[in-house]
């Protein structure tokens, strides 16, 4: 579990490789990026408790890229920390939100009733709640929630790029645990 994030960075360079415009496409056919403005006013993810040692923590940011950590269970900082991102990285996670499809999501992802085919027990969770022109929408997902129509892929790659962006690896993992 404390290796997954390892492979974050890669995917997020071949995200933003496939983001360019593509050899004989017309600038007409590439959207805008998105702004932080037409994004979201705020972001909030929350990593569930599972049987084990999972991290228990919740990231907020706001729009102006000021945000904090709280570590709660199982993680190396407990309690609030203040994290930064730079309007670089808020335009960036603004893109990955408008990309995973979040608004089109149900609000919950755990049960058969959701869509799980399957639903493996003692498995975290996590939710993602995003607050955009006053509005908030959350959605909830069991990771033990398995089944073609669940979008795990989508709120992952999000969730990981919350984690990455806000830098929160030295905070839910002991650096020296990692050697």
């Amino acid at each position: 579990m404390k290796h997954q994030v390892c492979w974050l960075p890669a995917l997020l360079a071949l995200t933003l490789a496939g983001c360019g415009r593509q050899p004989g496409t017309a600038p007409s056919q590439v959207p805008a990026p998105v702004t932080a403005a037409e994004g979201f006013d705020a972001i909030r993810l929350e990593r569930d408790a599972c049987f084990e040692t999972c991290p228990v923590y919740a990231v907020e940011i706001g729009r102006d890229g000021k945000g904090s950590f709280i570590g709660k269970e199982h993680v190396a900082a407990k309690g609030p920390h203040e994290i930064r991102l730079a309007a670089a990285d808020i335009a960036l996670l603004s893109s990955v939100l408008a990309r995973s499809g979040f608004w089109s999501l149900k609000d919950r992802y755990a049960s058969k009733e959701d869509g799980c085919e399957a639903v493996w027990t003692d498995q975290s969770g996590l939710s993602i709640s995003v607050v955009r022109q006053g509005k908030t929408k959350t959605v909830a997902f069991y990771h033990g929630c398995r089944g073609p129509a669940i979008p795990a892929g989508a709120l992952n790659w999000l969730a990981d790029t919350i984690d990455f962006l806000g830098n929160t690896r030295p905070l839910v993992f002991d650096p020296a645990a990692d050697r």
